[in-house]
């Protein structure tokens, strides 16, 4: 029994992220992606990757978002 103690130690089981999490995703990133667009249109190729790399943290399959 201490054995198992010892290698399970205090982990928590996972669960599903809270509905409010998941609702909030999605204006996060339309905005990223929008920021994104709106900077490499400015030139400023930089900050316009920093939005692009939060919307793709968000959805990484999203294709407007990888070609930016």
């Amino acid at each position: 029994m201490i054995l198992m103690l010892s290698v399970v130690g205090c982990a928590v089981p996972v669960k599903k992220p809270p509905e409010s999490i998941v609702v909030l995703k999605e204006p996060f990133f339309k905005d990223s992606l929008k920021k994104g667009k709106e900077y490499e249109a400015k030139g400023d190729l930089i900050k316009a990757l920093k939005h692009y790399k939060v919307a793709m943290t968000i959805d990484p399959s999203h294709q407007e978002a990888l070609e930016g």
